[in-house]
């Protein structure tokens, strides 16, 4: 599996993890649940295989 090198604490991104690989999503710092929600229904209409896991960082404000 591939591995992306470690992104400063405080980004915001999505990351989807599948069987064989990863794909990974940067967002503004000042998105919304529902800018999130409405990304991660973007990817699912791209995506042929359902991914393992799906996780959301958010940034922190006092970074």
């Amino acid at each position: 599996m591939q591995q992306n090198a470690i992104e400063r604490l405080g980004a915001t991104r999505i990351q989807v993890v599948f069987h064989d690989r990863e794909a990974s999503f940067r967002l503004s710092g000042d998105a919304t649940l529902e800018h999130i929600a409405s990304t991660l229904g973007e990817i699912s209409k791209n995506c042929v295989e359902r991914p393992v896991a799906v996780y959301v960082t958010l940034k922190r404000h006092d970074c």
